[in-house]
């Protein structure tokens, strides 16, 4: 598998659950998430997201860079 397997397109903020376009539809409110990330901050059963869509960073340095210098994206 490569880094980039299963990137996910996420709203930042949630959108509601209608079939007809809004403003949190907006390009700027979305982000794209690794298979890790979107797990992290995926809306649950009760309608609520884990961290509250916060993501929990690890291994990275402020600019999100990772930490390893091994890591591929570091190369």
């Amino acid at each position: 598998m490569t880094p980039t397997y299963r990137l996910t397109c996420d709203h930042i903020e949630r959108r509601p659950n209608v079939d007809y376009p809004t403003p949190f539809d907006a390009i700027g409110n979305t982000r794209t998430l690794c298979g890790s990330h979107d797990a992290q901050v995926k809306e649950r059963a009760s309608g609520r997201r884990m961290n509250d869509g916060a993501l929990v960073e690890r291994g990275v340095h402020v600019d999100g860079t990772p930490a390893d210098p091994q890591h591929p994206w570091a190369r």
